[in-house]
């Protein structure tokens, strides 16, 4: 996992960055620059969260001993899922214990739930990466 961890930051930072001046260019004059209040906290919080969901990831795939499983299961949660979720009034709140969303927070310039965000998401990758760990142990023994 730690190599999982490093592979993940050595391409997230780049991309982030890369990512965000691309934005900012189409954006023009509406765009703002890195040095912006705010945007290299997002972008750090970017790096963090791409690396989290990526360990959470690994410590699904590790529960199910399947790679098939974490697409299936976490694209769907991603891309469609916990954001319905987050529609809707009377799911709204719940959808802010989910991964994805919480991690939104370490995305968003000047959020107020930073913090938050990064607790919910750091608990849900420890937890796959415990029961990953304990699941691979027992099988492999």
């Amino acid at each position: 996992m730690s190599v999982t961890a490093l592979a993940a930051v050595a391409v997230s930072v780049p991309v982030t960055v890369l990512g965000y001046l691309v934005t900012q260019a189409a954006l023009g004059s509406h765009g703002s620059s890195l040095g912006a209040s705010g945007v290299p906290r997002a972008l750090a919080g970017a790096v963090v969260y791409l690396t989290l969901m990526c360990l959470f990831s690994a410590g699904v795939a590790a529960i199910a001993r399947n790679a098939v499983v974490p697409l299936a299961v976490l694209l769907p949660m991603v891309l469609a899922g916990t954001h319905l979720l987050s529609l809707v009034g009377a799911t709204r709140e719940l959808a802010r214990y989910f991964p994805d969303q919480a991690g939104n927070a370490l995305l968003t310039v000047r959020s107020p739930h930073t913090a938050f965000g990064f607790t919910v998401l750091l608990a849900w990758t420890a937890a796959a990466l415990g029961w990953g760990w304990a699941r691979q142990r027992r099988w492999d023994g």
